[in-house]
C-alpha cells in the first residue's frame, strides 16, 4: 500500500528544451518544419504535428523555407547545407549546447584532438563532432578511452552525460601529464543537479517512477541511477501507463522525469498518485512534501485556474485548498485583466502566507514566480563561465555588488592578475566577472575577474604566437623586407617586422663606426633590411641595413682612381706603416716603404698621430676593399730628379774607391780637455760624412 508520495523539485522541461518547444509552438502552422524531433518525447511531438509543425529528418527532405533547428543543436555542415538553399533557420540549440560547439570548433582548428563523452548515436552528440569536421574521439566510458597519439587533446561532454562517469573521465585525462589536455565541464547544470536528486530520492524510496519518453538520453541516466538505488524502478512514457504499474507500488513512492518530459503529464501523474495514498496520510504528505506544502515561500507549479474576476485570479490547490492571486500580483510590468485567464489554464505561483480568513482563500503570487524566472534565466545564463557585469563597491576583503537578486562578491585575490592591497580605485566602477561558485540557497555569487584577465591574456599571447609563427614561417634568409624600429639597445636596434620583434645588430647598421643606433635610425621610421639569418627554433631572426647600402669604399675609390694624389690625416701608426683617413671613414695604407724618400726603419720617425699627409693611389684592392698610398710618390719631381742624381753620384764614387780593407779602430788622445774623446773611421774606410756632404 503507498503511504507517501515524493515528487522531486528538479523536474520537467530544461531551460534549452522549453524555449525549443515554445518556439516550435509559436511557429507551428507557418509553412514551418523541424530538422529532427523537436524532443525526444513522442507526446510533445504528437501535438506539435497536429498543428502543423512537419518532422523531417533528411534536408533533402525540406519543402519550407524555414527550418527549426532543434536544443539538441546541429553540426556546421548542416548549416552550410540550409544557407546554400537559401532556407531560413530559427535556431533553438540550447546554449549549452551551442557553447559546447565553440570550444570544439576553437580547439579543433588549434590542432587539438577532440574527446566527447556521450553517446554516439544520440543527436547532440552528432552536432557536436560536426563542428570538427567529424574527427572525434566519442566514449561512453572511461573503459573505452583509447590510446592517443596526438600531444594536444580537448575533452567535452554531452550535457546529459553521467556525473559520475564523466568524473572518471576527467580524472584519467587529467593525470596524462606527458599531454597537453584541456578538460571542460560541459554537462548541464540542471543535469547535474537532477541526477543528484534522483540518488537522493531513489535511496530513501521503496518504489521510483521516472516519467519520459525510452529514448531519451537524460531519462536513461535517471533510470539507470533509480535502478541502482532501488529495485522497484518503472518507466512511464504516457499516462495510460500509471495503470499497468500502480499495483506494484508500495510505502513511499518517487516520482522523477527527464528533461523533455512535458509538465502537463507529470502533473497527472503526481494528482492521480496524491489521490490514491491511504486514507489519513495525506495531511501528512502535505507537511513533508514539498510539492504540496503551502508554506509561505512554496512553490507550486501549474496551478488550475478556477475563474478570475475583480478579486483577483482563483487557483485550485491540493487537498481541498483554494488560493488566490490578488490583482497587484499578477502582471509583472501590466495592468492586470481578467479576461486574460481562462477557466481550466494552469499558472505557476509562489505562496504569500497562511489562509487569508476574509477571503477562505491561501493568498499566493504569480508576479514573484514571474521575478523569480528573470532571475533564474539571468543566473541560469553566468553558471558555465559565461562573462556579465555589475557595477561593484570595496568592502573588506574584496569587492561587492549584486546580479539581480543575487549578491555577487569578488575576493580581493581575483580582482585581477596581481595581487591589488588598495581597491578604492575600483568602487562604483563596473567590472566584467565570470562565476566561481553559486549558492542558490544563500543566493550568493562569489566571482572573479582575475580569470577573465588571465584568460584574455593567453588568448592574445597564443594570437600573438600564432601570428609570429605564421611571419616566421614566410621569412627566409636574403629575402628583404621593410619594418618598423620600435626599440633601442646598446648592441643594437628591435625591428617590428609584422609583428614579428627582428634584431639589427649595431654592427650591421652602418659602414661606419656609430656610436648609437639613432645616428642611423629614427624611432617609429620603418625602413628596407635584408635578413641576414633565421633560426625557427629559437625564434630569432637576425637584419642588415648596411648590406642594402653601398659600402663607401667603392665612392672613395671612384673619386681617387689609381695615379691620383690625395690629402688626407694620420690616423693610426703600426709598425709596417700608416693608415690614413681619406673620406668618410674610408682608410688607406702607406707602407713603411712609401713613407719617405730614405730607408726608414721608424714610422715613428717620419710620422705622428694626426699628420696632414699628400700621397699617391698607387693600387686599389676593389675585393679586399684596400686602398694602397705611397707619400714618397707623390713628392714634386725636382726633388725625384734630385735624390736620383745625389744617389746616382754615390754609387760612381763607391766603384772609384779601392776593396775596402780592415778596419782599425784608433784612440785619439785630445791635449784639450774642451776636445771630448771619440772614435774615428780606420784610414782605409770612406767617411760616412763624406758620402753624405753633397746630398741634400
Amino acid at each position: 500500500m503507498i503511504n507517501k508520495v515524493i515528487t522531486a523539485k528538479n523536474i520537467g522541461f530544461c531551460f534549452g528544451v522549453k524555449k525549443a518547444i515554445d518556439t516550435a509552438r509559436e511557429y507551428a502552422g507557418e509553412g514551418v518544419c523541424t530538422l529532427g524531433s523537436i524532443i525526444h518525447n513522442k507526446l510533445v511531438v504528437d501535438e506539435l504535428e497536429q498543428k502543423g509543425l512537419k518532422t523531417v529528418h533528411d534536408i533533402e527532405d525540406i519543402t519550407t523555407s524555414k527550418v527549426i533547428i532543434r536544443s539538441h543543436g546541429e553540426g556546421k555542415a548542416t548549416y552550410d547545407a540550409l544557407l546554400n538553399k537559401n532556407i531560413e533557420i530559427i535556431d533553438t540549440t540550447c546554449p549549452f549546447v551551442k557553447k559546447i560547439h565553440n570550444i570544439v570548433k576553437k580547439h579543433y582548428e588549434q590542432g587539438y584532438q577532440i574527446v566527447i563523452a556521450g553517446i554516439a548515436t544520440h543527436s547532440e552528440v552528432k552536432g557536436i563532432n560536426g563542428w570538427c569536421g567529424n574527427s572525434a574521439i566519442i566514449i561512453s566510458s572511461v573503459d573505452e578511452i583509447p590510446l592517443i597519439e596526438i600531444e594536444k587533446i580537448c575533452v567535452v561532454a554531452q550535457t546529459t552525460f553521467s556525473v559520475e562517469e564523466y568524473s572518471r573521465i576527467t580524472k584519467y585525462f587529467n593525470n596524462l601529464n606527458q599531454k597537453s589536455v584541456v578538460v571542460f565541464n560541459t554537462i548541464c547544470y540542471t543535469t547535474n543537479e537532477r541526477q543528484a536528486e534522483t540518488v537522493e530520492l531513489s535511496r530513501k524510496c521503496d518504489c521510483m517512477i521516472i516519467i519520459g519518453c525510452s529514448d531519451s538520453s537524460n531519462t536513461n541516466k535517471l533510470l539507470k541511477i533509480c535502478q541502482n538505488n532501488c529495485k522497484n524502478t518503472f518507466l512511464i512514457e504516457k499516462f495510460d501507463d500509471i495503470n499497468s504499474i500502480f499495483s506494484k507500488l508500495y510505502g513511499t513512492v518517487g516520482i522523477t522525469a527527464g528533461a523533455s518530459t512535458p509538465s502537463e503529464l507529470i502533473l497527472e501523474v503526481n494528482r492521480f498518485m496524491n489521490d490514491n495514498v491511504k486514507e489519513g496520510s495525506f495531511e501528512e504528505l502535505l507537511a513533508n512534501n514539498p510539492v504540496v506544502s503551502y508554506e509561505k515561500g512554496t512553490k507550486v507549479k501549474s496551478a488550475e485556474i478556477l475563474f478570475a474576476d475583480e478579486k483577483g485570479i482563483h487557483v485550485k490547490l491540493d487537498g481541498k485548498n483554494d488560493g488566490l492571486v490578488a490583482p497587484d500580483q499578477v502582471e509583472l510590468n501590466n495592468e492586470y485583466n481578467p479576461d486574460n485567464y481562462k477557466t481550466g489554464d494552469t499558472i505557476d505561483i509562489e505562496i504569500l502566507g497562511p489562509r487569508d480568513k476574509d477571503t477562505g482563500c491561501i493568498p499566493a503570487s504569480k508576479k514573484k514566480i514571474e521575478e523569480k524566472k528573470l532571475e533564474d534565466k539571468l543566473v541560469d545564463g553566468i553558471r558555465n563561465g559565461e562573462e556579465f557585469s555589475i557595477t561593484v563597491s570595496v568592502v573588506k576583503g574584496g569587492l561587492l555588488g549584486r546580479y539581480g537578486s543575487y549578491r555577487v562578491f569578488v575576493p580581493q585575490s581575483h580582482v585581477a592578475e596581481h595581487y591589488i592591497n588598495d581597491l578604492t580605485s575600483y568602487n562604483k566602477q563596473k567590472i566584467r566577472l565570470t562565476v566561481l561558485e553559486i549558492d542558490d540557497n544563500k543566493k550568493k555569487i562569489t566571482a572573479s575577474q582575475r580569470n577573465i584577465l588571465a584568460r584574455e591574456r593567453k588568448e592574445k599571447e597564443q594570437e600573438r604566437l600564432e601570428k609570429e609563427n605564421a611571419v616566421l614561417e614566410r621569412l627566409n634568409e636574403g629575402d628583404k623586407v621593410v619594418g618598423k624600429f620600435v626599440r633601442s639597445t646598446p648592441f643594437g636596434a628591435f625591428v617590428e617586422v609584422d609583428g614579428f620583434d627582428c634584431l639589427c645588430r649595431i654592427a650591421d647598421l652602418s659602414w661606419n663606426r656609430i656610436g648609437k643606433v639613432e645616428d642611423v635610425l629614427n624611432l617609429n621610421e620603418e625602413y628596407e633590411f635584408l635578413i641576414l639569418s633565421v633560426d625557427r627554433e629559437k625564434r630569432k631572426v637576425g637584419l642588415g641595413f648596411k648590406q642594402l647600402h653601398p659600402h663607401p669604399f667603392y665612392d672613395v675609390a671612384a673619386k681617387y682612381p689609381v695615379g691620383s694624389v690625395l690629402v688626407g690625416r694620420v690616423a693610426r701608426l703600426e709598425d709596417y706603416g700608416a693608415f690614413i683617413d681619406i673620406e668618410n671613414n674610408v682608410r688607406g695604407l702607406v707602407h713603411i716603404s712609401e713613407a719617405a724618400r730614405e730607408y726608414v726603419k721608424n714610422i715613428n720617425e717620419v710620422l705622428k698621430p694626426d699628420d696632414e699627409v699628400t700621397a699617391k693611389v698607387i693600387k686599389i684592392d676593389d675585393k679586399n676593399r684596400k686602398i694602397s698610398l705611397s707619400i714618397k710618390a707623390a713628392l714634386p719631381e725636382e726633388v725625384k730628379v734630385e735624390a736620383e742624381d745625389n744617389s746616382k753620384k754615390i754609387k760612381e764614387e763607391a766603384k772609384e774607391r779601392k776593396p775596402r780593407e780592415s778596419r782599425k779602430r784608433v784612440k785619439i788622445d785630445r791635449t784639450n780637455d774642451n776636445e771630448p774623446t771619440q772614435w774615428s773611421e780606420g784610414t782605409t774606410n770612406t767617411p760616412l760624412a763624406d758620402l753624405l756632404k753633397d746630398f741634400k
